[in-house]
């Protein structure tokens, strides 16, 4: 899809979090890369939310891969359940036009253990996305979603 410049809680990545059914599990940090031929400067800062309630400070992406956001109040699951939680992220004013992005889970490179809790996070979408430019005739929204039926008196 497309996402205009400047646009706010654009969701980038949907994850959903499972416990074993012999533990709980407990997330406390979710690491994540970003690629694609756009720049990371076109993002002001990524976070992870659930529901409506977010679980993490905004990050900026930087150029090194991958990046951690970290919960600071970490994420209990109860065994046999599951979370979803979504990565937003805030878009500049000046994100570069056409620049296409991706967000994936980086590999943990260790299995998961009994201690550790659950399995590792399995993305729900595959989020890629290309940047529009908006005219400035349209009005300014903080949305991705696009606008239908708005006029400008």
């Amino acid at each position: 899809g497309s996402v205009p410049q400047g646009a706010q809680r654009v969701p980038v990545l949907a994850l959903r979090f499972s416990a074993a059914c012999s533990a709980d599990a407990t997330i406390n940090s979710i690491t994540l890369k970003h690629s694609g031929l756009g720049a990371v400067s076109d993002f002001l800062r990524v976070y992870a939310v659930q529901g409506t309630k977010r679980l993490t400070r905004g990050i900026t992406v930087s150029a090194r891969d991958p990046f951690v956001l970290s919960l600071p109040t970490p994420l209990k699951i109860a065994g046999c359940t599951s979370v979803d939680v979504v990565i937003d992220a805030d878009l500049s004013p000046t994100a570069l036009a056409a620049s296409e992005h991706r967000f994936d889970v980086a590999a943990d490179r260790r299995p998961p253990t009994p201690a550790r809790g659950g399995h590792p996070g399995s993305a729900l979408t595959r989020s890629q996305f290309r940047i529009v430019v908006r005219s400035s005739q349209q009005p300014r929204r903080n949305s991705h979603r696009p606008q239908r039926g708005v006029g400008i008196s």
